[in-house]
């Protein structure tokens, strides 16, 4: 439960990304490529807890985009957390305590945030974007062996250098009454690599 006006940190709530903790190896963000390790995914938490955290309207404190756009939400409405230095949090503002609650079903991670039914007093938040501009897509091609000729094998899923406006959408009681310019991301291209049969 977190009280009003209090601050949440995803990284002081999580423990550390390593194996020794529960976590598994795989491919995790590292400079300009993907490389295998400890921690890959927990991004999807933090970035999907953000996606609750700004419908509710709550004081964001620290958030930072990934330098790679993400496969699993739009442009502009990721949240990337890296030990120690880059953390998500955010600080309840609302006059009520609340309660965030996550699930994890079959790799969907599904975050609510619960309080009082009268806490956003008939407020609530729509997000948009514009401005999408959108880079190709570009493979590395591994020729092996291994495979059957003609059979691929993807390794790195291709993410095209990108940029994009995001709006916030006020609404009383259902009725649009505010638009505010709410972020600028651009994200840089990561070249995907498969592997094709000879």
């Amino acid at each position: 439960m977190v009280q009003p006006g209090e601050v949440f940190s995803v990284l002081r709530t999580i423990k550390a990304p390593i194996v020794a903790n529960g976590y598994r190896i795989s491919q995790v963000y590292s400079g300009d490529s993907l490389v295998e390790g400890s921690g890959g995914g927990v991004c999807q938490v933090s970035s999907t807890l953000y996606n609750a955290v700004v419908r509710a309207g709550l004081e964001l404190v620290e958030r930072h985009t990934h330098s790679f756009s993400v496969l699993y939400l739009p442009y502009g409405m990721d949240a990337t957390i890296y030990a120690p230095s880059l953390d998500f949090k955010f600080r309840n503002t609302l006059d009520y305590p609340i309660t965030i609650k996550g699930t994890a079903v079959d790799g969907r991670v599904t975050f609510s945030i619960i309080s009082d039914e009268d806490a956003m007093g008939g407020i609530s938040y729509k997000f948009t974007q514009t401005n999408i501009v959108e880079g190709e897509k570009h493979w590395k091609i591994e020729y092996t062996d291994d495979l059957d000729k003609g059979e691929e094998e993807i390794l790195v899923y291709p993410h095209p250098k990108a940029s994009v406006t995001v709006w916030r959408k006020t609404y009383k009681d259902g009725k649009l009454i505010k638009t505010i310019l709410w972020d600028k991301v651009s994200y840089r291209e990561l070249v995907g690599v498969k592997r094709v049969g000879r």
